[in-house]
């Protein structure tokens, strides 16, 4: 996008908003008919789908909309469990690592972000028959869920994105940053889900797995000016969700604040705007998205809080993987001794 034109912005974030509501709406509506406490679970398959479809195109996105559904059913039957969910975490960092040589690690990254938020599952607050409290009929149905979700979501974004002049290119690390990569995020991420599913599940910890795959950096250098941005758009993001949310409105009228929000922080980010403006915009999007039923102060400073948590794992995976790979290469292109 050229320009930054307040009208160009205005036209794509539009077209956001209606793809999401395209594709969501549909699979939403057959949810609520159907069997109502998937709905959550829709909107986040359809919105990895779309995610997915714009960055990889309908064929990879395919492949990572079947991977969704499958761990991601697992995680909405089995998640809860603190060993269960903290292994769903070390298989996505696993194959985050891997498709990172392959030049679809940020695909990836958004399926690893989104998974975490299926966890709480749906088991405990199933009660529309009795046949929805069997664990492995609820994971039958959610592949099912999710997999039409993520594909319809898939589908609709691929034909778009022409339109939309949207393409973001692949870019493939090498295979030795990506397992360094892998192991360091990997052990840490996975430690902290089978703290979080241990001792606060109740809470939104799964902000700190967002915060901590979208600010790691596998190779380059340490954005220390994005990790400043990151702080100050969630604490600017936190003040305006507090706003709306003092204006009282309904849940589902915040929650269609937060799609828009969502929207708009995906022209931001398209666009290459500042960061911190994107981070503002983002952050009361994902909260309002997510926001019924929940106390806005405490779901502000939980936002806060496990983002400054989630930055510093990033920074620790960082600069491990950073460092690793740079005293590697020093040691490869080392002369040999002599004799």
């Amino acid at each position: 996008m050229n320009g930054h034109s307040p009208a160009k912005t205005a036209a794509l974030s539009i077209k956001l908003v209606l793809l999401l509501l395209v594709a969501i709406g549909p699979v939403f509506a057959a949810a609520l008919w159907l069997w109502s406490d998937a709905a959550p679970i829709v909107a986040i398959g359809a919105v990895v789908g779309i995610a997915t479809g714009i960055i990889a195109g309908m064929r990879a996105s395919s492949l990572l909309v079947a991977y969704f559904a499958v761990i991601g059913a697992v995680a909405v039957a089995f998640g809860a469990h603190p060993v269960v969910g903290a292994g769903i975490v070390a298989l996505n960092a696993a194959t985050l690592a891997f498709l990172h040589t392959r030049g679809y690690g940020l695909a990836m990254m958004t399926v690893a972000i989104f998974m975490p938020y299926l966890m709480p599952g749906l088991s405990t607050r199933s009660g529309e028959a009795p046949w929805l409290t069997n664990h492995w009929v609820i994971a039958g149905l959610s592949v099912v869920v999710l997999g039409v979700a993520g594909l319809w979501g898939a589908f609709l974004a691929t034909r778009v994105t022409g339109r939309m002049h949207i393409k973001i290119p692949k870019t493939p690390i090498p295979a030795s940053a990506a397992v360094i990569f892998g192991l360091t995020i990997g052990v840490l991420t996975t430690a902290y889900t089978w703290a979080a599913l241990e001792w606060f599940p109740d809470t939104q910890w799964f902000w700190v797995l967002l915060t901590t795959y979208i600010m790691s950096r596998p190779v380059g250098r340490l954005l220390t000016d994005r990790i400043r941005d990151r702080i100050v758009g969630t604490i600017v993001g936190g003040i305006l969700a507090a706003g709306v949310f003092s204006i009282g409105l309904p849940a589902a009228a915040m929650s269609a604040v937060g799609l828009v929000l969502i929207a708009v922080a995906m022209t931001i980010f398209v666009e290459k705007r500042p960061y911190w403006v994107y981070a503002s915009v983002l952050t009361p999007g994902i909260i309002l998205f997510d926001s019924a039923g929940k106390n806005a102060l405490v779901i502000d400073a939980e936002r806060i809080g496990f983002t400054v948590a989630g930055i510093t794992l990033a920074v620790i995976a960082s600069v491990v993987t950073l460092k690793t790979t740079r005293s590697i290469e020093l040691r490869r292109s080392a002369p040999s001794p002599a004799g």
